[in-house]
């Protein structure tokens, strides 16, 4: 120990015994001890030797600092578990998580359950109802006829927490609307798309049929909608079959187009003239939530059915640890 001029330290055989000058040991230093400042101002003091795997904890401004042993968990924990503190004491707990690390599509074209992937964080949950079906046409005699579209199937979006999912979800795919049949009859409507009670997208409706007439048309039907989403979006409308038949003038006939959804889709129409008369059934929905077109006849062509509408589908896009 280095010491100033006129200090003085006693060492003997059991160790320093006394230290001289303006400061002073008040007991004696065995090996190991740790030297600190004393409680009155130019002392020394010391502190003993702790025992294995104590740590040196400071005691305050106004205390020496003392070994005590460190209190952790007593069990190990899960592997990969990290130490963390409540306040009081220390615990073993999983690691915060790293935030989304991994993307996951679950996609549904029939009904199902949906099972959340491992470590699922949240969801995107897209729903699309099914496309309404076409109308049929009646058989004209010298006049034409000409169905309305089927309208698209809505469309529903919502993010949900895995809290929200819990342990699965049923998924209820709405079915393309079926077609209106030979003649004048109305097509049938789309099927309601939902995941749980969570977001649901209903079909469009579907168009009407076409009776005899000079000029006679059927309506298209409305889109369908998406209901309890953070975004809710209608299909498209199906248009109205429409054609003439003057005699100056010549035929020229089109039936309905099928309504859009979100994925497009919509059948095409049927059309015709005097010169390339092409009258026939509907155009099926082509793609999902897609409206099926309405029929067209034209003079003793005969009656034709409507185009079916396309099923509906539901998209989870999971983001996970």
């Amino acid at each position: 120990m280095a010491t100033t001029p006129g200090n003085s330290i006693n060492e003997t055989t059991t160790g320093i015994t006394g230290f001289t000058g303006t400061a002073f040991v008040g007991t004696p230093v065995t090996q190991y001890d740790v030297l600190v400042g004393g409680s009155t101002s130019s002392t020394i003091s010391n502190v003993g030797p702790g025992t294995a795997g104590q740590v040196l904890q400071s005691g305050g401004a106004s205390a020496n600092p003392a070994y005590s042993t460190a209190t952790y968990p007593a069990i190990a924990g899960t592997t990969g578990n990290v130490l963390t503190s409540n306040g009081t004491n220390w615990s073993s707990s999983a690691p915060a998580s790293g935030g989304v690390s991994k993307v996951i599509v679950q996609t549904f074209t029939t009904d199902g359950t949906y099972t959340p992937s491992a470590g699922m964080l949240y969801c995107t949950i897209e729903v699309v109802g099914g496309g309404g079906a076409g109308g049929g046409a009646a058989l004209p005699s010298g006049n034409l006829a000409c169905g309305g579209g089927g309208g698209g199937g809505g469309y529903g979006r919502k993010t949900v927490t895995a809290a929200t999912i819990g342990a699965s979800k049923t998924v209820t795919i709405g079915a393309g609307g079926t077609a209106g049949s030979a003649g004048d009859n109305d097509g049938n409507a789309g099927g309601t798309t939902s995941v749980g009670t969570i977001v649901t997208a209903t079909g469009g409706a579907g168009g009407a049929g076409s009776p005899v007439g000079v000029s006679s048309a059927g309506l298209g039907g409305i889109g369908g909608v998406g209901t309890s989403g953070d975004f809710n979006a209608r299909g498209s409308r199906g248009d109205t079959g429409s054609g003439i038949n003057v005699t100056a003038v010549g035929v020229i006939f089109t039936s309905g187009i099928g309504g859009s959804s979100v994925f497009g889709g919509g059948g095409s129409s049927i059309t015709g003239d005097a010169a390339a008369q092409s009258p026939g059934t509907g155009v099926a929905g082509s793609l999902y939530g897609g409206g099926g077109s309405g029929a067209a006849s034209f003079n003793n062509s005969g009656e034709y059915s409507g185009g079916v509408g396309a099923a509906g589908i539901a998209i989870v896009t999971e983001y996970t640890t």
